[in-house]
């Protein structure tokens, strides 16, 4: 069974998304996208470096959703297709 660990507040930088990976889609290892996860608690509000992030995560083809809990990455995921 896998774990997290949470990073120092600067292990990667000021706004970078907490949950990072990247989905192949299954009938090809040549394509690709990144998918990032901003997980914010009821009532909190990104940054404007973690907007910055999302900003330059979707440009450049990544998948980005700010979400505040386990259904929230399930109904993001399902909305990406994946």
């Amino acid at each position: 069974m896998g774990y997290a660990k949470k990073m120092p507040e600067d292990a990667w930088g000021d706004g970078v998304a907490d949950i990072q990976g990247f989905y192949v889609h299954q009938n090809s290892v040549h394509t690709g996208w990144v998918v990032a996860f901003e997980v914010k608690r009821p009532g909190q509000k990104q940054r404007q470096s973690q907007i910055e992030f999302q900003r330059r995560c979707i440009n450049a083809g990544g998948l980005y959703a700010v979400v505040h809990d386990v259904d929230d990455v399930i109904a993001a995921m399902k909305g990406w297709g994946i």
